[in-house]
């Protein structure tokens, strides 16, 4: 496969992952977003007058969904940071691997040539 064929699916599969990782982010906020209505109807529940019982209920669901905000929102940073900082040791060795592809091919050349 030639350098430059290579190196447009190379620019194409990161392409890709941006893509990927764009609707994971959109979908990730709005699930946020839904969360956050949930933990505040949750909580003007709690502020009404509720037997120990309903109210130690919605208090689990409370600290279920303020668990599952924490967490998206880890994610969310965690995807944003990726984006902003790539994994290097993955792109570096496909690029070396790429870099060093036509070294490697007239060294192998060389050493077939019969000595004359």
């Amino acid at each position: 496969m030639k350098l430059k064929k290579m190196l447009n699916k190379l620019v194409d599969y990161f392409d890709q992952e941006k893509q990927q990782q764009r609707n994971e982010i959109k979908d990730l906020r709005k699930l946020l977003k839904q969360l956050k209505a949930k933990q505040k109807d949750l909580q003007d529940k709690l502020k009404q007058p509720l037997k120990q019982e309903q109210r130690d209920n919605l208090q689990t669901k409370l600290d279920v969904v303020l668990a599952q905000r924490a967490k998206g929102k880890a994610l969310l940073l965690a995807i944003r940071e990726e984006r902003q900082h790539p994994s290097t040791l993955d792109d570096q060795a496909t690029l070396a691997t790429i870099s060093n592809e036509p070294k490697q091919a007239e060294t192998e050349t060389e050493q077939n040539k019969p000595n004359s």
